[in-house]
Order: C-alpha cells, then structure tokens, then sequence
C-alpha cells in the first residue's frame, strides 16, 4: 500500500512482487478499462484529502506502467479521469470503421496529453 500524500506519485507505489514486469504502454483501451475496473478498489481519499492507493487490492494486475500512471491521475483528479473515460466512449461510440476509429483514438491520445500536461506531467510520444 502507497500512502502518497495529497498528491499521488506513480514512483511511490508498490507494486505486488508476484505481478509479471510491466511494460511502459498498453492499448490505451486496456488501460482505461483496468483503471476503471480497479480505482475504486485501490484509491482510498482520507477526510484530510490524502490519497492512498493499494495495488495489492486490485481485482488483476495492471496492463502497463501507463495504467497506473491514470490510476494515479483517477486517485488525484477523479474528474479528470470521468472526461477522460467519457470522451474514450463518445469516441468509441461514433467510431465509424477502421479510419474512424484511428481519428477517435488519435483525438482521444491527443486529449489525455493534454490533461496529462496541465496537471504537470509530461506526455509522451
């Protein structure tokens, strides 16, 4: 269990010995989906504010670094996260094909670094 502070930081979990290494990424929909699935598993928010997440209460281990990087974004920022996760569904939901799709997901990248950038991180790629 990480007990972060007011702020979550992705170097300050621990995450579970018997998990396999992770990768940097995932398919961004994997990771979405985990951290939907899990934050309200693993984020805690005390009285005071303080944000502890628990990986070890996660229902399956994560896809990817990245994934727990926005389960530290949904512990920090939940609405954040909610924008993020309904903009990835309206894009799903009028994805129109396969070049659809790539434009709504290209869009949607696009958006997460944006947020990813005003909460003073910094995006990849």
């Amino acid at each position: 269990m990480s007990t972060v502070g007011e702020k979550a930081k992705t170097s300050e979990l621990v995450i579970p010995s018997h998990w396999k290494p992770l990768p940097a990424t995932a398919r961004w929909e994997d990771e979405i989906e985990w951290v939907h699935g899990n934050r309200g598993q693993c984020i805690k928010r005390t009285a005071a504010g303080s944000v502890t997440i628990d990986l070890f209460k996660a229902f399956s281990e994560a896809p990817s670094h990245g994934a727990l990087g926005l389960l530290v974004m949904a512990g920090d920022d939940p609405k954040v996260f909610n924008n993020l996760l309904l903009s990835v569904k309206k894009a799903a939901s009028e994805a129109d094909g396969d070049a659809e799709a790539e434009k709504g997901t290209r869009w949607v990248v696009g958006e997460v670094r944006k947020m990813i950038e005003a909460l003073g991180g910094k995006a990849a790629g």
